[in-house]
């Protein structure tokens, strides 16, 4: 059985997952949050690395629709 922490990542997407679905590239997607245009998302207690919701996600990808039409 799964730990409860692993259950909650399931449902996580990586970094350059996130990427791929909003059309960038991960450099870009570093340069906007560094920038502040995309919220930092939570990121892993042990590893560092940026946990994104997937939800949260493809709402970055709607606003980016919506600004760029």
């Amino acid at each position: 059985m799964k730990r409860r922490s692993e259950r909650i990542y399931d449902n996580m997407l990586t970094t350059s997952e996130t990427a791929s679905i909003l059309g960038i590239t991960t450099r870009t997607l570093f340069r906007k949050l560094a920038s502040g245009v995309i919220p930092e998302p939570a990121r892993d207690p042990k590893s560092g690395y940026f946990l994104w919701r997937p939800e949260e996600v493809e709402r970055i990808r709607q606003e980016r629709l919506i600004k760029k039409a």
